[in-house]
């Protein structure tokens, strides 16, 4: 008798441990249900081996597993719901049920491995665009990555935001939870993939509706030169004689090039940091010209709008020359350093067309190439802007219809 009562001592001891073990490690809690209302929780949540509990990496209590009373004993000041004893209702590796002054909390196993290869085989790894038709002037991004981080960024003019999270795909449900503050799609979503390109998220009774992007860094031209690189070691400009190479020499073949345009439409395309992808819209630079006064205008859409998408208290800065007291032969860009590279035939949507390349830096360090429409004074066909650094950019003007 004695021996059986050290056996089952010792089962016990090892079922108890095996007990332990499963509650041991990362859990998501998904739901609490309360007098049968149920709320999506979606917190990740660790109890460590130790007997530490922590929540998003914070400390937030002690746990304890008593197998003989089914309980898991809880003590958080912070974490309130939890606080306290907790009886197990179900527990196995991959879900645990326990119940705490009335509320039934349900949690999901977090298991790192096997949400990197589901994960990798979901079709989801890459950038999508978000399809929102209130808000055409938004551009939402969702990009998931792998093994499990999900961010999402709104761009719209300058102002960026962004949010990120962790991300779980279930191969036998088509379910995507999201855990972290993505609008609209924390908690669990239905996924439908049609194709490779396109997304369909329902949540909570949501639709969400999003194409696949593709990275377009690898055929950008980078602008790697300096402003020191138009100065000699003394300062003096170095490309003085470059003038003469400009393709517009007399500003009134400029007035009589520009006579019978009405305006210059340019799509506008602006690369949104770390993504790989271009915001794009059109910009249309209205162009006016007095033949019996000399004046030209043509709207300076450069700073990426133009006069019917103007941000708020904003205005076009003027852009008028009088051709016979023009000294600013890259009218209408600013004037800057620059210096001729080159003849290149371009093809855009408006045309095909001889240029001469130059490349300059202004005033506020912006790098710019350049391509002057030979035979259009006062047209260009294509202007890169690489600003490096933090408040930089990267930017495509490139002619649409003129």
């Amino acid at each position: 008798m004695k021996t059986y009562s050290i056996i089952l001592a010792l089962v016990l001891s090892v079922f108890s441990l095996a007990k332990a073990q499963e509650v041991n490690g990362r859990w998501l809690i998904t739901k609490v249900i309360v007098e049968g209302q149920e709320q999506g929780v979606y917190s990740p949540i660790s109890f460590l081996k130790n007997g530490d509990m922590e929540v998003a990496g914070r400390n937030m209590g002690t746990w304890s597993y008593d197998q003989k009373k089914e309980v898991i004993h809880i003590a958080s000041a912070r974490f309130k719901e939890l606080n306290g004893s907790n009886r197990v209702q179900e527990i196995n590796e991959h879900t645990l049920v326990i119940e705490n002054n009335g509320a039934r909390i349900q949690l999901m196993k977090l298991d790192k491995q096997k949400i990197a290869i589901d994960n990798q085989v979901a079709g989801l790894i890459g950038t999508w665009q978000m399809q929102d038709d209130n808000n055409p002037d938004v551009t939402k991004l969702l990009t998931f990555k792998a093994p499990d981080i999900v961010s999402y960024l709104e761009h719209e003019s300058d102002m960026e935001t962004t949010s990120e999270g962790n991300w779980i795909f279930d191969t036998e449900k088509m379910s995507l939870t999201v855990i972290g503050r993505l609008p609209g799609l924390k908690g669990e979503s239905q996924v439908l993939l049609k194709g490779e390109t396109e997304l369909e998220l329902i949540n909570n009774g949501s639709h969400f509706l999003a194409s696949r992007k593709v990275d377009n860094t690898a055929g950008i031209e980078r602008l790697t030169f300096t402003e020191a690189d138009f100065y000699s070691a003394e300062g003096d400009y170095k490309y003085e004689e470059d003038e003469q190479k400009l393709p517009w020499q007399d500003p009134y073949a400029m007035l009589t090039s520009l006579a019978d345009v009405q305006h210059l439409v340019y799509e506008y395309s602006s690369l949104i940091d770390e993504t790989g992808i271009f915001d794009r819209k059109q910009l249309t630079a209205e162009v006016a010209v007095n033949e019996g006064e000399e004046v030209i205008n043509v709207d300076f859409i450069f700073y990426g709008y133009d006069q019917y998408n103007l941000p708020e208290d904003a205005a076009l800065p003027p852009n008028q020359i009088n051709v016979s007291q023009c000294s600013n032969k890259l009218y209408p860009q600013l004037e800057m350093a620059y210096r001729v590279v080159g003849n290149e035939q371009l093809i855009t949507p408006a045309g095909t067309f001889d240029c001469t390349v130059i490349e300059g830096v202004d005033s506020f360090e912006v790098r710019k190439k350049c391509w002057m429409v030979n035979d259009r004074p006062g047209v260009y066909a294509r202007i890169i802007e690489d600003k490096p650094g933090d408040f930089g950019h990267y930017i495509i003007y490139e002619l649409q219809k003129m």
